[in-house]
């Protein structure tokens, strides 16, 4: 779902690049559309008079009919870049508040607005180009530092089984089945995309027919808000480890940005999946916590002691693993393919999402069984040499 209302300023758009949007058709489009839209403030120009076919927070791109969005990332500030863009003859600027000083720009013949928050904006503006292709689907996002690509491997097996029509974004791709049933691949720039690509790629889900989207949303995603309004049905979280505090810088803002996802992006009456596994259950304990203290329904998995969900027995093997799963409902027993302590989090984590999502535990515990992980993660596969057989795993 999202929280951004349909306009009809949406149509006909298509992301020729990250961060590139263009009218597909001969149609331009007027930019007081936007400033209504999006509440922004005018600086310089008439908007009813501005006319773009083009929205990009690349300087490069910003022909004459282009929006050039200045977008403040961590190497770089967009801002630095607006000569440049008026330079190659874009017709409009959004700017962040109190970042440029535009008196030098007013005799040029362009429109210049300006916005609180230009990345929100950015977010917002993706949605609207896209006509909000979430509105009308269903969204399970996943975040943490390690598992999220195995469990929308196995939530989307077991999805699919339950007859319902899944997209999937994640870190090996963005993938769903179109109309004609042909599986269409995606290759993926980032395992969250930037809000252009993605609002493109939920648009052409929604316009195939699919009704459930799995997300894998980093913490990088979530800083760079590229989810934009999106509002999630289920929200996980697998662990937390020490992983990108290049980027976050220490274990709490990682922690503060991971949260963001659940007090955030979750819905009213929307279920939090925490599980509760190897890694330091400090960050599970307190996501939880923050939840409750919020009113979020929570969903625990991997503690006997106060779980939800949680493996009485667990006999493991190279070809399969076979659990005494704990549930709200009693005692199941679940069989998989995955092997390996770690995979055992993920088919709680899955489990536990599956069962927020509306399914029954006794068919969630069956359509587990033929769900399969991520290839190429502790992925067993068959070579035959000189007469002799092989199983290496990898």
């Amino acid at each position: 779902m999202s929280n951004t209302k349909h306009s009809p300023i949406g149509k006909d758009w298509a992301c020729t690049a990250p961060g590139t949007a263009v009218l597909s058709s001969s149609k331009k489009y007027s930019l007081a559309n936007l400033v209504e839209v999006l509440d922004l403030s005018v600086i310089s120009g008439k908007p009813s008079t501005c006319y773009i076919n083009k929205v990009s927070n690349d300087s490069r791109k910003a022909l004459p009919g282009t929006l050039f969005v200045a977008l403040i990332g961590s190497n770089s500030d967009g801002h630095d870049f607006v000569a440049q863009a008026i330079k190659a003859g874009c017709s409009a600027l959004l700017l962040e508040e109190g970042h440029l000083d535009t008196s030098e720009y007013m005799s040029n013949d362009l429109c210049i607005l300006e916005i609180k928050d230009t990345r929100k904006a950015y977010g917002t503006l993706a949605e609207i180009l896209f006509s909000s292709p979430a509105k009308d689907m269903s969204l399970l996002g996943i975040t943490g530092t390690n598992g999220k690509t195995t469990v929308t491997y196995l939530l989307e097996d077991i999805l699919r089984q339950s007859g319902r029509q899944v997209g999937v974004i994640g870190t090996i791709n963005y993938r769903y089945y179109n109309l004609q049933g042909k599986l269409i691949h995606i290759p993926s720039s980032f395992t969250t995309p930037e809000p252009m690509l993605l609002q493109q790629t939920l648009r052409e889900m929604r316009d195939n027919g699919v009704e459930v989207v799995i997300m894998e949303v980093s913490s990088h995603g979530l800083e760079q808000n590229r989810i934009g309004n999106l509002v999630l049905d289920v929200a996980a979280f697998t662990n937390l480890s020490r992983d990108h505090l290049d980027y976050h810088g220490n274990m709490e803002d990682y922690f503060s940005v991971k949260s963001l996802l659940f007090t955030k992006h979750l819905s009213n009456g929307g279920t939090a999946v925490v599980t509760f596994g190897a890694e330091d259950p400090t960050w599970s304990t307190r996501l939880r916590a923050l939840c409750l203290d919020k009113g979020i329904s929570v969903l625990s998995c991997g503690n006997p002691d106060d779980s939800d969900i949680f493996p009485i027995a667990v006999t493991g093997g190279l070809k399969e693993t076979k659990i005494n799963l704990q549930t709200p409902d009693g005692e199941y027993a679940v069989v998989s393919s995955l092997v390996g302590d770690f995979n055992v989090e993920n088919i709680q984590t899955s489990f536990g999402m599956a069962l927020a999502s509306g399914l029954s535990i006794s068919d969630i515990s069956s359509y587990l069984s033929h769900a399969t992980g991520a290839p190429g993660r502790l992925q067993r596969i068959q070579l035959n040499k000189m007469g002799q057989r092989f199983r290496p795993t990898v």
